[in-house]
């Protein structure tokens, strides 16, 4: 008597057929997200004027001091003669 056959299954199946179709649903899944969600810009605003203590008389680059009409350097924080803040 023969001895019986062992039957065995032999998958020959290529994986990378299946690989590429989830890589594809992934993008695709990703850009549409990615659409959906995307950022709005930013409303435009305009720029508000400052308010400085500039008057068109004195000198580019000085501010007038509004208590004592001292001229100081733009870049100066308080008035050289009287102390008064130059920022508002």
């Amino acid at each position: 008597m023969d001895k019986p056959h062992a039957v065995t299954a032999v998958w020959t199946t290529s994986y990378i057929p299946l690989i590429a179709m989830a890589l594809v649903a992934v993008a695709v899944v990703g850009g549409l997200l990615f659409w959906r969600h995307r950022r709005k810009p930013p409303p435009e605003t305009k720029p508000t004027p400052s308010k400085s203590t500039e008057s068109p008389g004195t000198a580019a680059g000085t501010i007038k001091c509004g208590k004592c009409g001292a001229e100081n350097a733009s870049n100066q924080k308080y008035c050289t003669d009287c102390g008064q803040s130059l920022t508002q």
